[in-house]
């Protein structure tokens, strides 16, 4: 447990008709002995016996009283204190929490008054890192409350709490426990080879694997995807070099000028999100900086969050221009999405009916990309065709395919689903090719290593602070 005690205001700042000051660590009892006096109604009970005269008594609950400063003894206002004392608290710490009226002046005047006595003012999201610290509840739990607080939908509100009851925690420590019994079993084979018979046989191994790691992983993962259609939507963006029209798209697909269009390139340097519905179906379009080298400082802002984006997309929009044909800059983007899901947007159709048909067939061929769709930004030809292109493409997350799909990962542990699923086909190919075991264990230590990353085991210091730093002060 941490030495300091913390404190802030847990509720909005502002009028209300309650606020609230928490505390947290070994000093709060104290601080509440010198700053809180009994009510008459508490003058004979557990409270004034208990907390007051022996501060290391477990008294706990709501106690009614007077916050008063203990140097001039200036009453500030009537309160309900709970006493929670540690472990049964959110931290696992000694926690008060003072239920002051809900004025923005009052609270401030309790939170100075507490500081005085001892706490020092929390960071933000500091409570609920001391409750992962402490052990009370894992990484995935924590940020679980962040996504509460930010619920946008009843379905992002159930998502948040059924991650937060735990339920996505057991489900990653199931298929953890199964890569261990893997691995240790591999280095008994590699530290035993003589000794030790039918250990790590490929018949038993693979169907290990197939089934305990790689199906469950790929089912969290579809949750996810899920998840992100029943929530915020899909994430839809639109890249390709400058000037080949994706600002002029989006506007067509959304049906109102979002998007600043001119035939300057480079006019868009920041990306712009708007969300629309195809059939039901929920999705965050974004239009995004053309890709391009630049020495331009601001433009390089611009094309870093088009790569974030990029990172973060359910699909791409790969914008070509038919007039242009493919260039070099086409090629380098095709290098960075390529492993992505997206679909090819061949522009400016209005210019070329004659022979587009034989640049679009090359530049199919020379990318490997698919048919895609044929588009006039400028003239909204065939963006109906386009929708349903992205409906299509998209459509298998409509309708969930699990029964317990609020089981979701967020986006960190959907990334770390993905290295695990990778190192798990890393480890089946090295088997399948006759490998060493050192291999398949290396492979499957580095999945492990994963799923400890979902939980926050081992959690370097600069993923808390992170994940911490988006939390409220006071939470």
């Amino acid at each position: 447990m941490q030495l300091k005690t913390i404190a802030a205001i847990a509720t909005p700042e502002g009028h209300g008709g309650i606020g609230i000051v928490k505390i947290s660590g070994p000093l709060s009892i104290s601080i509440a002995r010198q700053i809180f006096t009994p009510s008459i109604l508490n003058s004979k009970t557990r409270m004034e016996e208990k907390l007051l005269e022996n501060p290391k008594a477990q008294a706990r609950g709501f106690f009614h009283g007077f916050i008063a400063n203990p140097a001039r003894g200036q009453v500030l206002d009537e309160v309900l204190m709970l006493v929670m004392p540690g472990p049964h608290s959110y931290t696992r710490e000694d926690v008060v929490e003072i239920h002051c009226h809900g004025g923005p002046i009052l609270t401030r005047t309790i939170l100075a008054l507490v500081l005085t006595q001892g706490a020092v003012l929390a960071e933000p999201g500091e409570f609920t890192k001391i409750a992962f610290l402490n052990g009370r509840i894992d990484l995935t739990q924590a940020e679980a409350v962040m996504d509460l607080i930010n619920a946008g939908s009843q379905n992002e509100l159930e998502i948040a709490a059924k991650q937060l009851s735990g339920e996505l925690k057991t489900r990653i420590e199931t298929i953890l426990a199964t890569l261990t019994d893997i691995a240790a079993e591999g280095e008994a084979a590699i530290d035993f080879p003589e000794e030790v018979e039918g250990l790590f046989q490929k018949e038993k191994i693979i169907p290990l694997i197939l089934n305990d790691v790689v199906t469950p992983v790929e089912i969290l993962i579809q949750r996810y995807h899920q998840a992100q259609a029943l929530g915020k939507g899909l994430k839809v963006i639109i890249v390709g070099k400058p000037n080949v029209g994706k600002s002029s798209l989006m506007n067509c697909l959304l049906e109102k000028d979002r998007v600043i269009v001119s035939d300057v390139p480079g006019t868009t340097r920041d990306f712009v999100e708007e969300g629309m519905m195809i059939k039901g179906l929920s999705f965050i379009l974004a239009d995004t900086a053309g890709l391009h080298e630049t020495q331009n400082r601001i433009e390089q802002i611009g094309l870093e969050k088009t790569r974030e984006q990029i990172e973060e997309a359910d699909l791409i929009l790969f914008v070509l221009d038919l007039q242009t044909g493919i260039e070099t800059e086409d090629k380098l983007i095709h290098e960075e999405i390529k492993d992505k899901k997206f679909l090819m947007v061949f522009n400016k159709k209005d210019l070329l009916e004659a022979n587009g048909l034989i640049k679009q067939y090359n530049i199919c061929v020379e990318l490997k990309g698919s048919p895609g769709v044929w588009v006039s930004a400028k003239y909204s030809i065939n963006i109906e065709a386009l929708k349903k292109a992205i409906f299509d493409a998209l459509s298998e997350f409509q309708t969930p395919l699990y029964p317990e799909v609020y089981v979701s990962p967020n986006f960190r542990h959907f990334q770390c689903l993905r290295q695990c699923l990778e190192s798990s086909h890393g480890a089946l190919n090295a088997i399948n090719d006759g490998l060493p075991v050192e291999f398949c264990v290396m492979d499957i230590k580095n999945a492990m290593g994963s799923l400890e990353d979902v939980l926050g085991i081992s959690a370097k210091q600069d993923l808390l602070d992170s994940i911490f730093s988006r939390f409220c002060i006071g939470k």
